[in-house]
């Protein structure tokens, strides 16, 4: 029964070769192919059945072509012309194919069992004739790769096409191995016999089947239509080949006659090392029968040069190790010989004459020179037949060179040919082709005319649709142009969805925040740009909404949380709109980042925080120094008044006590910002330079003291003390930080501080600042630990280990000074504080040293002083204390009280007043009040916390005195000011 399908061994039953074509290259190629194989396998056949060594090898001194390859090589042939030449005899063809195929499978099996099937005794039944062997593996394995390659011939599947192309190029590079295998060895066959086991012939034959093999395969460019173009680039690459296997084999010649050279000056050397020893045996006979030294110059010259002369020989014999074997042995005789002769001529100068002619008598060097003179004959013999065949293994490559040079001209002559026939066939085809499309365009240009009226009005009708259309579309680019515009440049973040919450639009403002591009989000569910519970939420909210139209976000503006590409969740302000577009609805949200605005608010709020706290802590400081000046004056009173040493060292111990609370309330009024300052134009760098020196006595020797300050000056406006308390504090809490040992690192550089700065620090002002950093390696903070370093009386510290007071004074100084501090700290890698001070404004601003201390002035006066105080305790200590001094007091307990003591007593010299009073006028009140009625009175100002105003003032003015104070400061203070008035 036929079912109409065809096996893929029956091909094609209807197709012929076209031979009316001009040239074409599968056949002649296939031809000139099956001519050259047939010929060499012809050759050897002959050879063997003539018994003739000449033919066997085809080649002039090369290995035979065995039978059996002979044998295989015909059947490819012939399997290959019957493939191009007579298609209807397919089957025939591949059945030779398969049998070329089984033949070398055959070989292999006999090399992998180490069998032996018997196929020369089929050829040679003779059991007298001495039989030729199996085919080497390389030819049978070419065998089977070709024998499949030939049986795959026009298969009707593109991958059994591929598989044959694949079979064909595997016999050519078997091919090209075997022939650069014996090009390159002309003189160790076994060289040939590694690379490839090929005989010469056999591998141009199995070379030329494999071109012609390739055939019409798809797989390399060829077509079934069309002239092939790979035989150009086959041709090309075979040339490239002989020319390598060219410069391969000149390379081989000239080092064979090299070697053959060497060897000649081997033989040559080995003749005068042996006349060396001549020398020398002459000298020492000479020596030994006259006793006459004169005759050792001889043995004197030679002996030395023997052993440099045997080097020599090694290295010219190179690798041989035949030869290496015997020079070994003449080296050996040659010492002993120079042995024996050293020890005859030492015999005789000892005086020995007998003992020497004993040693000569007994033969023993006259049988090591035979044995010498054998072993070089020997040697200079084997290196003279080696040298000859050196030269004639050189003879026989230039021969072989000759044939691969013409094989390379008459490939390069055969491309040409190819090249201008394929042209010319091609330029007839292309005539001919212009001659058919110009007889299709006069048959077109008749249907065009036809059909042009018919079109015409068609068109007339289609210009006016068109120019709406243009213009509809033109009208349309434009509003997507504004509208990708305002997408564009719009500062909110804009993302539009469809019903489904699929992504259909992503701005740039979106990508940016996001961190996403455009092409990563779109199409994709919204919902990845939502953290949980978001994203789980987010399907069956809009899915509820589609279904029953209730808004939770949509039409409102709402504070949710998003997720950016690296994981990053960050709050946002949501707002949704909705649309209709194409019977669809589309959902457009607008999304604003408010990272930037929490910060800002929580910075606010801590910055609040600190200010409630400095206030309360500056009013109980106040309040605390009233008491404690109150208390240390009345202790002064008491002290001269006893006499009892125990009681005034309770006194003593009292002050002292009273002394260690005015510095705590100071550190209070340090956080509070109300501590009196006295700040100068310095030089920061200078200032901290200068410092160095107490802050490694203080940090100890295990901790190393970095400073890092650029030569420039870095001038600020600071209280150089309070700066220096406050660089202290850091270093002893640096030192606390690291217990075992590590760096302080004290960097002071400029710096500025733009917008950013200060959006996110609202109480900062843009400009440029002194950075100081403050850096350690110590044992760091914990975020908890960083968020609190600031507040007052907050330590980690065991207690009584301190305050808590030492980060919140710094912090306080630098509010006050109008600067700016920052803290950074991780647990196990170390904390660093930056203080940023303004530089001031203008021009002219220099740091000025420190004024010299006063000369001493007198304590004690006899001026009118009108001391004002509300705090009745106080006031009345303090005027004791200033009658004692010897001067007029007058009290007021309010600013209008003393504004009266002062109009009814123009004696009145210094105003003696507290600050912060009740009664509407406060000290400063006072103060402008009286100075505009008596601008020549002096004013003394005193208070527990100064504001910064009060403290530019009390600089001016020369006048101020800050609670608590002792009798001392008090009469000195008060001194200073009425000697100023008197000068």
């Amino acid at each position: 029964m036929n079912l109409g399908v065809k096996p893929w061994f029956a091909g094609e039953a209807v197709r012929s070769p076209d031979l009316s074509r001009p040239f074409d290259v599968d056949r002649w190629l296939a031809v000139a192919a099956a001519v050259l194989a047939i010929g060499i396998a012809g050759v050897a056949a002959t050879g063997w059945f003539l018994d003739n060594e000449t033919l066997k090898t085809v080649w002039p001194d090369g290995a035979q072509v065995k039978p059996a390859t002979a044998a295989g090589l015909t059947a490819s042939a012939a399997s290959l012309v019957l493939a191009e030449f007579l298609p209807r005899a397919l089957i025939f063809q591949r059945a030779l194919a398969v049998a070329v195929a089984a033949v070398g499978c055959a070989f292999l099996l006999e090399y992998t069992f180490n069998a032996d099937f018997g196929f020369d005794t089929v050829l040679f039944p003779d059991p007298s004739t001495n039989l030729p062997g199996r085919p080497s593996v390389a030819t049978s394995a070419s065998l089977v790769a070709l024998g499949l390659a030939l049986a795959l011939f026009r298969a009707r599947s593109v991958p059994l096409e591929a598989m044959r192309g694949a079979l064909a190029i595997i016999v050519i590079v078997l091919a090209l191995t075997g022939l650069l295998g014996y090009l390159v060895s002309p003189i160790d066959p076994s060289v040939q016999r590694t690379l490839s086991g090929f005989a010469f012939p056999t591998a141009v034959a199995f070379l030329a089947l494999g071109l012609g093999a390739l055939g019409p395969n798809r797989t390399v460019g060829r077509t079934r239509e069309g002239v092939s173009v790979a035989a150009p680039i086959l041709g090309l690459a075979a040339m490239a080949t002989l020319i390598v296997m060219t410069l391969t084999a000149v390379d081989a010649q000239r080092r064979a006659r090299m070697k053959a050279r060497d060897a000649e000056t081997a033989v040559d050397a080995l003749g005068g090392a042996l006349d060396l020893l001549r020398d020398a045996e002459t000298g020492q006979r000479g020596y030994l029968l006259t006793g006459i030294e004169d005759y050792l110059q001889t043995y004197e010259v030679a002996a030395p040069l023997v052993a440099p002369e045997m080097a020599r020989i090694a290295a010219l014999v190179g690798n041989d190790a035949e030869a290496r074997d015997r020079l070994n042995r003449i080296r050996s005789l040659a010492e002993r010989k120079l042995a024996e002769l050293r020890r005859t001529i030492d015999l005789q100068r000892a005086g020995d004459p007998a003992g020497a002619l004993a040693i000569v008598r007994s033969g023993y060097g006259k049988r090591t020179m035979d044995r010498a003179r054998s072993e070089v004959a020997a040697m200079q013999g084997g290196l003279r037949l080696n040298s000859s065949a050196l030269f004639d293994s050189a003879d026989r490559m230039a021969a072989r060179l000759q044939y691969t040079i013409l094989m390379t001209v008459s490939l390069v002559v055969g491309l040409a040919a190819f090249l201008a026939v394929d042209g010319r066939r091609r330029f007839a085809q292309m005539r001919e082709t212009q001659q058919r499309l110009a007889a299709a365009n006069s048959d077109l240009d008749r249907s065009v005319a036809e059909k042009t009226s018919e079109l015409s009005s068609a068109l007339d009708a289609m210009r006016v649709s068109l120019g709406q259309t243009k213009a509809a579309q033109a009208e349309l680019a434009d509003r997507e142009a504004r509208l990708l515009s305002i997408l564009e440049t719009v500062p909110s973040a804009m993302i539009v969805i469809d019903e489904q919450g699929l992504v259909t639009s992503f701005s740039t403002a979106a990508a940016k925040l996001f961190g996403y591009r455009p092409d990563e989000v779109v199409g994709r569910n919204v919902k990845m740009l939502m953290p949980e519970p978001y994203r789980a939420e987010h399907d069956g909210y809009v899915a509820n909404y589609l279904r029953s139209g209730e808004a939770r976000i949509i039409g409102y503006g709402r504070l949710v949380r998003a997720v950016k590409q690296d994981g990053t969740v960050f709050p946002i302000e949501l707002s949704v709109g909705e649309a209709r577009a194409n019977g669809r609805r589309i959902f457009t949200g607008f999304i604003r980042d408010l990272t930037s605005r929490q910060r800002m608010e929580e910075e606010l709020r801590q910055a609040q925080k600190m200010e409630a706290v400095g206030q309360l802590t500056g009013g109980i400081a106040h309040d605390f120094n009233n008491m404690l000046t109150a208390i240390i004056a009345n202790l002064e009173l008491l002290f001269p008044d006893l006499e009892d040493r125990d009681q005034r060292e309770l006194v003593n111990e009292a002050q002292a006590a009273a002394l260690d609370c005015a510095k705590l309330a100071s550190q209070l009024l340090a956080f509070g910002r109300r501590q009196p300052l006295n700040p100068e134009p310095t030089d920061i760098r200078c200032l901290v330079a200068t410092f160095a020196g107490l802050l490694r006595r203080t940090l100890g020797e295990s901790i190393e003291l970095e400073l890092v300050a650029p030569q420039a000056a870095h001038r600020t406006v600071v209280d150089a003390v309070q700066f220096q308390n406050a660089l202290l504090n850091l270093a002893l809490n640096a030192r606390d930080a690291m217990p075992h040992g590590g760096r302080l690192t004290i960097a002071v550089s400029p710096a500025r501080l733009d917008a950013a700065a200060a959006q996110a620090h609202p109480e900062v002002r843009t400009g440029h600042y002194v950075l100081i950093a403050v850096s350690d390696t110590g044992a760091g903070m914990s975020e908890e630990v960083r968020s609190r370093a600031f507040e007052p009386f907050f330590t980690t510290k065991p207690m009584g280990a301190g305050t808590g007071l030492g980060l919140s004074m710094v912090y306080g100084f630098v509010k006050q000074t109008g600067g700016h501090i920052e803290l950074a700290s991780e647990p196990g890698r170390g904390t660093s504080v930056r203080i940023y001070l303004p530089v001031p404004e203008g021009d002219g601003v220099e740091a000025r040293p420190a004024s010299a201390t006063a000369d001493a002035q007198p304590s004690r006066g006899s001026e009118t002083i009108l001391l004002v105080e509300d705090d009745v305790r106080l006031r009345r200590a303090l005027g004791r204390r200033l009658r004692s001094l010897g001067y007029r007091v007058f009290e007021a307990d309010s600013g209008p009280a003393a504004m009266a003591e002062l109009t009814a007593m123009p004696e009145v010299a210094l105003l003696f007043t507290d600050m912060v009073m009740t009664g509407g006028m406060n000290g400063l009140d006072l103060a402008e009040a009286a100075l505009a009625q008596r601008p020549e009175l002096k004013v003394l100002f005193t208070s527990g916390y100064a504001t910064p105003e009060i403290a530019r003032l009390g600089r001016r003015r020369g006048a101020w005195l800050r609670k608590p104070y002792t009798a001392e400061d008090l009469a000195r203070t008060v001194r200073e000011v009425l000697q100023d008035a008197a000068g």
